[in-house]
This record gives structure tokens, sequence and C-alpha cells, in this order.
């Protein structure tokens, strides 16, 4: 497997992502503009726990899925489909749960269950067609989706309830798009449970890593209050959307790294560590920029979200490094993998617990992820490759 065709179909992917985050960055900045602060704290409260659950509506098995070889990629998804269903509205019900037990209206609830059952379900087709090398599909689909909910932040009353009915329309109409296009089609056979690609390892990592980034956001919510929160998860959006592109050309790197050698992990190495000296220097540079300008765009209503995002965005970088660690580690060590992500869990989680206030918090938080970074980058020297599992 060769690094350069793999880099352009990651480069089309992640161009696309671009264009989809850029679609919806101004109309969501807008939405939160005219929410203000403490409103845009419960989205980003309630936004946590819906993925701090995700986790459980796969289990892990689709990490598993994508471990393995790709020539019956449909038959796995035919294989998961019943399971994932029954999971995805089990782990619907408990977030509904949590949100009437926090006090918000049995509206809100509903609201955030369907959201669940439909974003879960488009990662599920996403990951279908992603597995099986078809990037055309899911880079056109992100693009739809962002636009889509895009058009209705501006045109819906903005409230929470209807931010949430957004994602609802957009992730259905996007996901129906994926299923037509999936060749052969999948067909739903009930066979409960069904879990034999399930693993401990891939779970207890997509687990972790929700508990790392997901309960900080929870925790600030109860120590530094809801205004406090908004300003944190505006920021935390703008930075997400820069990482999240970082994220997901890793993800489609990883998804092939099963068959790279040594040549190509050192490759990866050098490139990355060039890219995050770049990327850190240019935050040093820009930062005082960063703050200013995220002050702004923010608003009035926003009066700590620009310095937040200046903080925030030393951690871009942490999200290239791991390109290394992450594609080596799931082929070869997926426990390690997952004891990793353990690490980052209880320093993201601790340092979300003992920080003074909202910008010691932040700034702890980056710092969690490089430990997470180190770690992993330890891993994944000092472990041999492995062959691709096949079956």
């Amino acid at each position: 497997m060769e690094l350069p065709k793999t880099a352009v179909q990651a480069g089309i992917y992640s161009t696309a992502k671009l264009i989809a985050k850029g679609i919806s960055f101004l109309a969501l900045l807008y939405f939160a503009r005219r929410l203000g602060a403490s409103h845009f704290g419960v989205y980003t409260y309630l936004l946590s726990i819906v993925f701090l659950i995700q986790p459980f509506s796969t289990l892990g098995m689709l990490s598993e899925v994508s471990r393995r070889s790709k020539s019956r990629t449909l038959m796995f998804f035919q294989n998961f489909l019943s399971t994932f269903s029954c999971l995805n509205f089990v782990s619907a019900l408990v977030v509904s749960l949590i949100v009437v037990l926090r006090g918000y209206s049995l509206y809100l609830a509903a609201t955030c269950f369907v959201a669940f059952i439909f974003l879960n379900t488009y990662d599920f087709l996403s990951k279908a067609h992603m597995v099986a090398g078809r990037v055309r599909y899911v880079s056109i689909t992100a693009i739809l989706e962002r636009t889509l909910f895009s058009i209705m932040v501006l045109t819906f009353p903005k409230k929470t309830l209807f931010l949430f009915a957004a994602m609802i329309i957009s992730y259905f109409v996007s996901g129906i798009y994926l299923w037509t296009n999936l060749k052969p089609k999948l067909h739903f056979k009930f066979e409960f449970p069904n879990i034999q690609f399930f693993s401990w390892e891939f779970f207890s990592a997509l687990l972790f890593l929700a508990v790392a980034s997901r309960l900080p956001p929870i925790i600030y919510d109860w120590r530094f209050g809801v205004a406090t929160l908004g300003n944190f998860g505006v920021a935390a959006y703008v930075f997400q959307g820069v990482s999240l592109l970082v994220t997901e050309l890793g993800t489609f790197l990883t998804l092939r790294a099963g068959r790279f050698k040594d040549r190509q992990f050192k490759t990866i190495k050098k490139l990355t560590i060039l890219g995050a000296v770049l990327i850190t220097g240019l935050v040093l540079i820009l930062t005082p920029l960063i703050s200013a300008v995220g002050t702004w765009v923010f608003g009035t209503g926003f009066t700590t979200a620009g310095g937040l995002l200046a903080i925030m965005a030393f951690g871009v970088a942490s999200s290239l490094l791991f390109f290394y660690p992450r594609s080596k580690l799931m082929y070869s060590s997926p426990k390690k993998y997952g004891i990793a992500y353990l690490v980052y869990m209880i320093f993201a989680v601790f340092f979300a617990l003992v920080a003074k206030d909202i910008f010691q918090a932040t700034a702890l938080g980056v710092v969690a992820r490089y430990i997470h970074v180190g770690v992993s980058w330890i891993f994944a020297d000092t472990t041999k490759i492995s062959s691709r599992v096949e079956t």
C-alpha cells in the first residue's frame, strides 16, 4: 500500500469535510450569537451527553470491522444491522432519560432521542462506505448534510429544540442518500444479539475517548455554571471543527494502515512531526490575533470565548501527531491503543476536577491531549508490526 494514492483519497475526503464544515460554521456561530452563552451552554451540555453515550450504540464493533479484510465489508455490516439498531435504540433511551433527570422538558428529551438515532445511523452508513473505499459518497454526503443543517439553522426559530430538529432532518436525508447508494444494499434481518466482532479493546478505547472529551464539559457546567460552559462550548466548536479536519484525514489513513510497513510508518512520523512544528509555530505567532478575532466573531455575549479558543489552538498539532500511533496500534496492539485512551481519560477528568477556573481547565485539557499522544508514541515505537487480520 503506497502512501501517495491513499494521501490523494484522504485529501479529497478532507477537502469535502472542509467545505462542509465551512458551510455550517457561520450558520452555527450566528445561531450561538442569537442564543447567548447560557442557552448555548445548554446545547453544549446536551451534545456532550449524546456523544458520551454514543459508544454504546455499536460497542466498538465497527472499529473491529475496519481492522478486517474489506472483501466482505457489506456482509459485516449486514450482520451488524439488527444488533446496531437495538443498541442504538436502547442508548437513545438512556440519553433522553438523562436529559429528563437534568430537568429539561420532555420535548427536548424526545428530540435528543431522535437525533441520537439518526446521528448514529448516519455514522454507521458512512463507515460502510468508508471501509469499502467509496470516498465520493461520503464526501458528497458530508457537504449535503452540513448544507441542509445550515439552511435550517438560519431559518428555524433560534431555540435549542429547533437546533436538534435541524440535526434530525439533515442526518435523516443524508442517511437516505447513503443507504440508496450502497451496492449491494443491506437487508435487515433480525439477528440479535450478534456480537461476533465485539472487541473489549476497541469498545474500551471508544468509551475512554468519549469520557475524556465529553465528561469535562459536564463537569464545567457543574463547577463553573452554564454561561461559562457556553463560552467554552462555542470556542470548542471552532477548535473541534479545525481538529476534526485533521482527525478525519487520520481516520482515512488508518483504514489503509493495516498494510503499511516500516517505510510507510517512518514517512508518516516525519511528515506529522514537521506538520506539528509548523502548526505550533503558527499558533504561537497568531495567538493574540486568534483571541481578538474569536472575541469579535463570537460577539459580546461570549466574553471569554476568544481567549479560550486561543488556548485550545495549541492542541491542534496533537491531532496530527496522533496519526502514527493510531494507525499502527489499531492493527498491531489494540490493547495498548485502549490503554493510551485510558491514560487520556484519567488526566482529562482529573484536570477538569482540579482546575481553578475555565482558563486553567482549558489549558490542562490541552496538556492531557499531549500526554495521550506521548504515551501512544511510546507504545507504537515499542510495538512490532503485525499482519492485518483477514476473514
